[in-house]
């Protein structure tokens, strides 16, 4: 495939994904935690999943459209992201 069309792939990606994260983000930040501030834990993993919004916008710019160290980001932030989204999102609640 064509390294323009897979930067565009993945960046539309981790901003779909970032619907989810952006306002997990948000809410943990908001209740504090929760129960005793453990949700703060997840915080940092979820700010750097937002932080790939940066190089997903970079990705569908036409400057960077063809550059290989943003494939490389978005692609390891991807599997990082899907893999955090399934266990978030399987993991039962205890309340």
């Amino acid at each position: 495939m064509n390294l323009k069309i897979l930067n565009r792939i993945l960046a539309i990606l981790i901003l779909i994904l970032n619907i989810y994260f952006l306002p997990f983000s948000f809410i943990t930040i908001k209740e504090t935690g929760g129960a005793m501030g453990y949700g703060l834990l997840s915080l940092p993993l979820t700010l750097l999943i937002n932080f790939l919004i940066i190089t997903s916008v970079l990705a569908l710019n036409k400057k960077y459209e063809k550059s290989l160290w943003i494939l490389i980001i978005n692609f390891i932030g991807f599997l990082f992201a899907i893999g955090l989204f399934f266990l978030l999102m399987l993991t039962p609640r205890i309340d």
